[in-house]
């Protein structure tokens, strides 16, 4: 018996379908690696409270900065 056209096109509809869902599993597929500094929870890690101090003195420097300025302009 011959196959007829309607059938090939079942068929490979059928494989193009599977190989479609597997490849959407494999993408949607949620990795779940433990997290290698679950155990170091908030410490941190680097030179990070030397910049904040500078940037606090910055910061103090130009508020420093603005009030002489000001009692500049109040004497003047």
């Amino acid at each position: 018996m011959a196959v007829t056209r309607l059938e090939r096109k079942g068929q490979k509809n059928k494989a193009r379908a599977k190989v479609r869902n597997a490849n959407l599993k494999l993408v949607n597929k949620q990795v779940s690696v433990a997290s290698p500094n679950k155990q170091d929870s908030g410490v941190v890690i680097g030179d990070i409270n030397d910049i904040l101090n500078k940037n606090s003195t910055a910061s103090k420097i130009e508020t420093n900065q603005t009030e002489t300025a000001e009692k500049q302009n109040n004497e003047a």
